[in-house]
């Protein structure tokens, strides 16, 4: 029964730290260019080209962020960097928002999701503590 019971927190955690890879992948639809953002991020106004080639940047770090953490998952890198990789980026995002308070809708949105990405991310730390890094692998 215990050990059944590891096996089902261990699924949630693996499921939590995939929300948090999709997480950063949701932007991806922006690299299709500017409708794409301004439907992703709620816009209503038009986007400056500078602007476009910033966020399809953005959403494509994102995306290679995320790569470590989905390979430690599928039993291919160390699943402690791939979270700390992602983590740190979350971690940044918040510090760099809290500092240009208040906040637009559409970046708090993104806030949001990052503060969701960060608590995911920590319970996966947590998880994989140095007695147990290969507890989450496939």
């Amino acid at each position: 029964m215990q050990r059944t019971r590891i096996s089902f927190g261990r699924q949630w955690i693996r499921a939590g730290l995939w929300v948090a890879i999709a997480i950063h992948w949701l932007p991806l639809p922006g690299l299709l260019g500017a409708d794409s953002l301004r439907t992703l991020y709620a816009l209503a106004a038009s986007i400056e080209p500078a602007v476009e080639l910033l966020l399809q940047h953005r959403a494509l770090l994102f995306a290679l962020l995320s790569l470590p953490l989905a390979f430690a998952l599928n039993g291919r890198g160390s699943l402690r960097a791939g979270c700390a990789l992602l983590l740190a980026s979350d971690i940044a995002f918040a510090l760099l928002c809290l500092q240009r308070w208040p906040l637009s809708p559409a970046l708090q949105r993104v806030l949001l999701f990052d503060v969701a990405s960060i608590a995911l991310l920590l319970i996966g730390l947590a998880a994989t503590a140095p007695s147990g890094d290969q507890t989450l692998r496939r």
